[in-house]
């Protein structure tokens, strides 16, 4: 059961049908705003990750306490990561309040063209542009 004391934010859909035969069907749902997604391996406020040209770089991102489960991909400059390289999904269920944890993590091996590239981490439902929230970090390879 969601509970007011989450202290997310609520979204209530509403649909009504009215057929010409006086039958009225209201179909409601609601949806739970989840966190705006978290990069790991970044300090509170850093706009960047360190990376090296040739060496694997593993990029993780979470967003906790949606409801239904949201959806959470990286993308870079337009074209999601998973087209790169190898990604892979987590999602976690918390039984105590009926919300749900989604993480996506990719790992790719960067080349030069890749430094000072922005990629973000996007936590979506789909069909509601309204609920869309991501986090940014942007590539800075290490010089040698």
């Amino acid at each position: 059961m969601i509970h007011i004391s989450n202290r997310s934010s609520y979204v209530l859909y509403v649909h009504l049908n009215i057929c010409q035969e006086h039958n009225h069907d209201i179909f409601s749902y609601l949806i739970v705003r989840p966190s705006t997604p978290t990069i790991q391996g970044t300090s509170p406020g850093s706009t960047t990750i360190q990376g090296s040209e040739g060496m694997a770089l593993m990029l993780t991102c979470t967003s906790n306490g949606g409801y239904p489960q949201q959806s959470v991909v990286w993308y870079r400059r337009g074209a999601t990561i998973t087209l790169l390289t190898n990604c892979s999904r987590l999602h976690r269920h918390d039984a105590t309040n009926d919300l749900y944890d989604a993480t996506h993590t990719c790992t790719f091996t960067p080349t030069s063209i890749d430094d000072g590239t922005t990629f973000f981490c996007q936590s979506s439902y789909m069909d509601k542009p309204s609920l869309v929230a991501s986090s940014e970090i942007q590539l800075m390879l290490n010089r040698e």
